[in-house]
């Protein structure tokens, strides 16, 4: 297995990482660059992998600087590699909102 961090390299935003096995290649997250105009410049770069090789996209979570350029990816790789798959029970939702710090709870 081998890892590419294809992204939040030089900052904290646009988090991507290209994990490729002997049979498959994939990504951890498709974020979008923030903090200025040279950060979101870095936006509209072409992707560092060929975006019609990935198979699987796997989001840590849904922020911006780790989901944002997934439409751009989609687009260019026109074909659909997404399939929603729900972590958890609705229970264990509540369970982590009401102890967040600030979810208020």
């Amino acid at each position: 297995m081998k890892i590419q961090f294809c992204g939040a390299t030089t900052g904290v935003t646009g988090s991507c990482h290209l994990i490729t096995t002997d049979n498959h290649k994939l990504l951890l997250d498709c974020g979008q660059y923030q903090g200025g105009k040279a950060q979101e410049e870095m936006n509209y770069e072409a992707f560092p992998f060929d975006p019609s090789e990935i198979e699987y996209l796997i989001l840590s979570h849904a922020h911006i600087d780790h989901c944002g350029r997934i439409p751009l990816l989609v687009k260019i790789q026109r074909k659909h590699i997404l399939h929603r798959r729900h972590c958890g029970s609705s229970g264990d939702n509540a369970q982590r909102q009401r102890s967040h710090p600030r979810a208020g709870g």
